[in-house]
Parts: C-alpha cells; structure tokens; sequence
C-alpha cells in the first residue's frame, strides 16, 4: 500500500488541492523530500500547478528550504519561467537573493534564460550576479525545460491534445523525481481523428520536448505511410519494416494512415510489417517514439491485427475536430501569409462556410479544407479583378488585397445562408399564418423569434441558444405541426445545424428492463443534436412514480438538457394538469425550460375552416348549407368531452361524412359530374 508520501506526491501531480490539504492534515509530511530532495511545494512549481503552490503555501510550506543542488522554489520556478508561481513567491516573502550549489540565484537564471519579465519583477541590481553562465545546466535542470513545449502555443485549437501531452510530461518529470537514476521512457502513442488536426504538427514538437528533456537522442521524426514498410514480394516487407525502424532508432517513428497496414486477412504484406513491428517496440523500448496515425474507428481494426499490439501504446490521444472559429483562424494565418485581409462580412460567411464542411462530410478535413478553401477563394479573387488590371495604376489600390462575398466560389455558396434565410424565415411565417386559429400560440413564437433576432445582433453571432419549451393543451392543437415550423425558423435563422424534428413518445425511450432505459433515452436524445427533439404526451414518464422506468428517463433529459443547452431543442407536449406532474417529478427539470405556450382549444367557427380545408385537399366541394350543421355539431362535440381531440375530431368528422357521401352516391346512379365530389349537409354526422 503507498504511503502518505506517495499520496502527496500523486495529489500533486492531478493539482487536487483538497486531497493535498487532507493528506497533510491526516499527517503527510509537507516538508517531505523525494529522491533529488525536491519538497511537495517544489513538485509542485514543477508540475506548473499554482493552485497546488498556493495551498501548500497556505499550510505552511517552507519558501527557503532547498532541493539537495541547493535550489530554492523561487530558483525553480524562475528557471521553469512559471512569471505568475514567481510572483506569488514573492508576495510571500521569498528571498531572491539566496543562491544554489553553484553560487547562482534567482536573477541570474532569469537573466541567463532571458526571461526578461522575471527579471523585471525580481530588480535589475547587479550585485545579484555572482558569476556569468559558463557552465551547462544538465540533470533535473534539462528533464524540467520547457522551451519545446512552449511552442505548443503557437497551436490554434486542440486544448485537450495540448493538455493530454503536459500530463504526460508531468508524468515523466514526476517518475524522475522518483527515481533520477533510472532511464525515463516516453512510451508509443496513438494519434486519432479526422484528417489536418494537426497530427504531424504534434508529433514533430513532441520530438523537439522529448529531445530537449535527455529521453531522445537524436531529434529526428521519421513520417512514413504503408508504402514505406511494404515491399511488392514475400519476405522483403520485414527487411523494409526492419531497416525504417532502424533509422528511427532514437528519434520518433510516426506512421501515418497506419490502418491501412490491415487492410483484412488477404493483406499478408501488411500483417508481415505489424508483425515486424510489434517485437521491436518490445525490444527497443525507451530507445525511439512510435506514433501511428488515422482515422479513429479504422484505427482499432488496426490495433486488433496483432494480439500484442494494442498493449504496447502507453498513450491514446484524440484529436477533435477544429470549430468554425479554429478554422476561421487557420484560414486567416493564410490571409496574412499572402498579404490579403477579409472584406466586412467574408468572417461570418467563413464561418458557416466550414460548418457546412464539417456537417456535409463524415471524415472532415480540417486544416487541409481550410487551405482548399483559402486557394479556392484566392484564384477566385485573381479571376474577379482581371478585368480590372488597367485600372491599377499602383499597388496600393485596395482592391487588390480585399478578400470579398464574391470571392467564394459557388460550389460553396450553398454553405452560405445569408441569402437564402431570410427567404426560408418568410417561408415558415407564411405557413404559421396559414394555420387556423392559435392566434396567441403564433404571438408567442413571433415574440421569441424577435428576441433571439435581438440577441444575434447584440452578439454578433449565429450560435444563439434556443431554448427548451412546454407545449400545454389538448390533443388536436397544432402542437407537432407547430414544432415542425420552429424547427424550419430555428434552421433557417441558423440555430439548429441540421434542422430536423425527431417526434418520440413515452414507448421509444422507455426500456423492459433495468439500466437500459438510460440508455435507450441517450440514444434519442443523441440523434436530436442539431435539431429538435419532441416527446408527445411526455407525463406518462412520470405517472409511474419514482420506481418506474420513466423516471430514469427522466433522469437522464435534465443533465442532458444542461450540457447541451445550445445544440438542439426540446419540445414536451401533453395536457396541461398532467404537465404539472410531469415537471415536478424531478426537482431540476422545470427550470431547464425556457417557454411554456399554451394552445387553447379551436372554436367551432375554427373547425369548420378546418374542415373545409381537408374537403378543398380531396377535391371535394361542399353544400353552402352544411356550415350551420357543421358548427352545431363541433359545439356538441365540445361540450360532451373536456379533452375533446379538437382537429382530430374534425378529420374524423370528415372521414365518416366522406363515406357517408360515397353510400349515397353509390345508391343513386343517376348522380354524375361534379355532383359525384359534393358533401352534401345530410352527409354530415358524427
């Protein structure tokens, strides 16, 4: 079992500042040393956590007591270059001008390393110096820098990769601290994602931070493809395979679109390569980095080609897709490459741009689409301005270097919803106001249109959350048909991706059996992202209390609702008493809803252009005398049922008049032309 020491050490390594506080109050040794004599605070510093310092700090951490080379935690954090651990050092009283082992403190290493904003915030006397640097700074001192990985911020997008990587360097920097005598390995990785996240880009810094911390010798990256390892004849493939990890020896082997090495059991050249591979990761490890590259779910047939394989990667990591603001801003790094700057309106143009890309193609291109993009809009410029080539009289003319709205070709204009949105907002506002009656039903859906219109022009941006809505009445209403229309505005004005209505009731998210439930809901809630999601007669979820399986429905919408606020809609419909039920049977769902619209019952007036509009859809004509029956008969519908199905009842008024019609017509064949389609009012019952 470990040991509190232990403990401390791993607490401060994940900077879980409440464990380090519980180990040190359970007695942890605050002033414990590690094996290069470095104390928890000094970890710490290292493992660039200032949370961890500041509590360390707060328990009564010693600012002064040095690492077994004489290095105080100010040295440390000023050689690491960590300005804000620095500061805090100060503020707490550090000395700048005790020195180390080698008579070196503080000022010096911030002089020496040129970390001039230190410098600056530690005093510029020159009594500080004690000598100049004449002397390599190896051991800890080159496992700790960082200068390689500083040029992962230079990096658009990616956070969870760079992230992922200072872990594992954390990781490294903590096992030498354990043991400095013994050989740190890297480990081999497995790089997943689409296409131009950066990969090779990664790979190549990580080759710079291994060099640079003493795990690889040479520094080089060896990228190769299956082309590279696979030779055309039998047995030349393992000679091929040997001599290209050979030359990787010390350096990085980064095997891109390495999947398709198995390519199924006919590929006999590419098992002979994996083959070869696996023994040798075996047997030279620590001795070089391998990397293999590829499409995520093409990646773990690739891995099941040899049962040993997948067990010799120490490291997955996944590369996301880049966002549109990402690949606005890769796209822009080419602008300013080229000496070109974007037109008002051409960066939110880009935007949906790469949206469309990204929801168009499974296996999205990334940085790749970006510069396709970018080479595309450029040749498009160059052609737009020729006409105009007399007119430039000297090469500062404007036009010249202005990436502008016709410059993007029309193979993408179809991304582009500028032009068409509003035609496709007018669109669905004319079928709203074709709907009979729920007048204040359609107030209420122009008002939220006109806030979140308000909202997108308050932020300039086109990710606006819709919002969740009740949806509270009786059967009949309009309810789904009015779901259908939002999902068209809410697409068109560019806040659902996909724009489409996925209706569910209580039978597609309910399960049989215990636990899959969650799953099942999952599933539906998933296939609604971009769209919207609208569960009908959502209180039989609740009308088996908190033992029943659509309680665990339940449970499983409300965090799902939170996480993803902005990337789909929810729409919960049923009769109003019974919603009140539904919304109560967990303490955080009622809140998760932004709107509640209220659709009343249609009049009699209302049904009667109901149902005229159904006998206009069949071709039918009807007596001018049966609206007076009709109208009658709708109010004796009404007042017999409370819940009365209201448009329901209408079709199903139809439908019995239709094959009332069709018995008299067939009784009397006398009747022919036009007569043949007239509903006639003694066609008219229930």
């Amino acid at each position: 079992m470990r040991d509190n020491k232990e403990r401390l050490l791993e607490a401060i390594k994940d900077d879980a500042v409440d464990k380090i506080e519980a180990l040190i109050n359970s007695g942890a040794d605050i002033e414990t040393r590690y094996r290069d004599g470095s104390t928890p605070l000094i970890a710490a510093i290292i493992c660039k956590h200032i949370r961890s310092v500041r509590r360390l700090l707060d328990l009564g951490a010693n600012i002064e007591v040095k690492r077994d080379d004489g290095a105080t935690p100010l040295i440390a954090a000023v050689y690491l270059g960590y300005i804000e651990i620095v500061a805090l050092l100060l503020q707490e009283g550090a000395d700048a001008l005790m020195s180390d082992k080698r008579g070196h403190n503080a000022l010096f290493y911030a002089t020496s390393r040129g970390e001039s904003e230190i410098e600056k915030l530690l005093g510029s006397k020159g009594e500080f110096y004690i000598q100049k640097p004449n002397d390599n700074i190896a051991g800890l001192d080159t496992m700790l820098s960082e200068k390689a990985l500083s040029k992962f911020d230079n990096i658009i997008g990616l956070e969870s990769v760079k992230k992922n990587i200072q872990n594992i360097v954390n990781n490294i920097k903590i096992e030498y601290l354990r043991n400095p005598d013994k050989k740190v390995q890297a480990g081999h990785y497995i790089f997943q994602g689409n296409p131009g996240t950066g990969k090779t880009t990664i790979a190549n810094i990580m080759d710079d931070v291994f060099k640079e911390m003493g795990i690889l010798e040479k520094s080089h990256l060896i990228e190769v493809t299956r082309e590279d390892l696979v030779a055309e004849y039998v047995g030349g493939t393992a000679v091929k395979t040997k001599k290209v990890l050979q030359e990787a020896l010390g350096g990085i082997l980064f095997i891109d679109e390495a999947y398709s090495l198995a390519r199924g059991e006919d590929d006999s050249f590419g098992q002979e390569a994996i083959d070869t591979i696996v023994p040798f990761m075996e047997k030279h490890r620590g001795d070089f980095v391998l990397i293999v590259a590829g499409y995520t779910e093409d990646m773990q047939l690739f891995l099941d080609a040899n049962t040993g394989f997948k067990s010799r990667f120490t490291h997955t990591i996944d590369f996301e897709d880049y966002t549109k603001e990402e690949m606005l801003e890769i796209f822009n790094l080419f602008v300013d490459k080229a000496g070109l700057r974007l037109d008002e309106g051409v960066a939110h143009a880009l935007k949906q741009l790469f949206d469309g890309l990204k929801d168009e193609s499974e296996h999205f291109g990334n940085g790749r689409d970006a510069r396709k993009v970018f080479n595309a809009v450029l040749t498009r410029l160059n052609s737009r301005l020729v006409p105009f080539i007399n007119e430039f009289k000297h090469k500062k003319d404007e036009r010249l270097y202005t990436i502008t709205l016709d410059d993007i070709p029309a193979n993408y204009a179809h991304f582009l919803s500028e032009h068409k949105s509003e035609e496709a907002l007018q669109k669905a506002f004319s079928k709203l106001d074709e709907i009979v009656g729920l007048e204040a039903v359609k107030e209420n859906i122009r008002d939220i249109i006109a806030q979140i219109k308000l909202a997108q022009r308050r932020k300039k941006e086109d990710a606006i959350t819709a919002g969740h809505y009740i949806f509270q009445g009786n059967p009949g209403t309009g309810k789904t048909t009015i779901a259908n229309l939002m999902d068209d505005i809410f697409k068109a004005m560019g806040i659902l991706k996909k724009g489409h209505l996925v209706e569910v009731t209580r039978e597609d998210l309910v399960a049989s059996y215990v636990g899959q439930t969650a799953t099942k809901t999952k599933e539906v809630l998933q296939s609604a992202l971009g769209g919207i999601l609208f569960i009908d007669e959502a209180y039989a979820l609740s009308r088996g209390g908190q033992n029943d399986f659509g309680q665990e429905a339940i449970d499983t919408i409300v965090p799902f609702m939170e996480k993803h606020r902005d990337e789909f809609v929810l729409i919960v419909a049923g009769y109003t008493d019974e919603m009140k039920g539904f919304l109560d049977a967990n303490t955080g769902l009622k809140s998760r809803f932004t709107h509640t619209i209220n659709f009343p019952d249609y009049s009699s007036e209302e049904m009667l252009k109901i149902f005229k509009i159904f006998v206009k859809s069949e071709g039918y004509t009807l007596d001018q005398k049966a609206d007076k029956a009709l109208v009658t008969l709708f109010s004796d519908i009404k007042k017999r049922d409370e819940h009365f199905a209201n448009a329901r009842e209408v079709r199903k008024v139809f439908e019995i008049s239709c094959k009332n019609m069709d018995k008299r017509l067939s009784l009397d064949e006398s009747i022919v032309g036009e007569a043949l389609n007239h509903i006639l009012v003694e066609d008219i019952q229930e």
